[in-house]
């Protein structure tokens, strides 16, 4: 089975102003597995 991965934007810092891309980090992280 392929693994599984979970990717978000985080917000890395407040944005003073307009947004920018700095203002966010990507994340990419292995989605555990479950356990009974």
């Amino acid at each position: 089975m392929a693994t599984k991965v979970n990717r978000q934007w985080c917000l890395a810092t407040r944005p003073v102003g307009s947004i920018a891309e700095s203002n966010f980090e990507w994340r990419q992280e292995p989605v555990p597995t479950l356990e009974e």
